[in-house]
């Protein structure tokens, strides 16, 4: 029994790595457009429904969010289709983008801290949609709203 058991957990290990490994060429490009040279572990990333999401981010509140870094982890809308459109890889992008600032500067909810690191994220995921012709405008707007989280 255990020898089944055993054989399942690795099959199991296998899919879930194989998984994640979509999403290394977007931490990569995170690396890229940060200049930062260390490795780094892919953070867990979780796909959940958009309900899902605006419970976590903003309980009781009608807001917009797609994805969200906290701790190590990237809790993303399922529906969002990475391997296919441009736009949608750059949100996991701006969240690897905030793996990375985790591990170089640490975690903070402090307002002034968090601002300069949402608008650092926005810059280089707008440099990477520049650098394959979409336009950005839409990112532009959505920092010019940018609020400290409550």
């Amino acid at each position: 029994m255990f020898k089944y058991l055993f054989v399942i957990l690795l099959l199991t290990s296998s899919a879930a790595q194989g998984a994640d490994s979509d999403f290394l060429p977007m931490l990569e490009q995170a690396k890229m457009l940060m200049k930062y040279k260390k490795d780094i572990d892919l953070p867990i990333m979780i796909p959940k429904t958009e309900k899902q999401l605006k419970q976590i981010f903003c309980p009781g509140e009608d807001c917009s969010v797609s994805a969200i870094y906290s701790g190590g982890t990237v809790y993303y809308d399922k529906r969002i289709d990475y391997k296919n459109n441009v736009i949608d890889r750059s949100i996991i992008i701006h969240e690897m983008i905030h793996h990375i600032q985790a591990e170089k500067q640490g975690l903070t909810y402090e307002c002034d801290m968090w601002y300069h690191k949402e608008r650092q994220a926005y810059k280089l995921q707008a440099d990477y949609l520049r650098s394959r012709g979409i336009n950005t405008s839409f990112v532009n707007d959505v920092t010019a709203s940018l609020k400290c989280p409550k």
